[in-house]
């Protein structure tokens, strides 16, 4: 197949709990979308603009090229699915 050479795939999930909320709050940023979903617990997304505080049951969905951060709120537990993708590479042909 002629084309663009193939590009790693950014695209992804994962379950993220406590411990990582607690050490990883650092803002980032990466191609793409990211869906985040919190299963137990609650959590505050920041942006460089605002901040949001999601409880259990909450979702959002973000253009993940903006810098973003996450955090555990209270002494809870807390559990969140992270969805990324490559949305580039998600419409592209080939």
């Amino acid at each position: 197949m002629r084309g663009h050479p193939p590009r790693p795939d950014t695209s992804g999930a994962e379950s993220i709990s406590t411990s990582k909320l607690v050490k990883d709050n650092r803002f980032h940023q990466h191609p793409g979308i990211e869906l985040l979903y919190v299963i137990s617990g609650k959590l505050e997304l920041h942006t460089q603009d605002a901040k949001h505080e999601l409880s259990e049951g909450d979702a959002v969905y973000f253009d993940s090229t903006a810098p973003h951060c996450y955090r555990r709120v209270g002494a809870k537990r807390t559990t969140a699915l992270v969805v990324t993708t490559n949305v580039e590479r998600a419409i592209r042909p080939g």
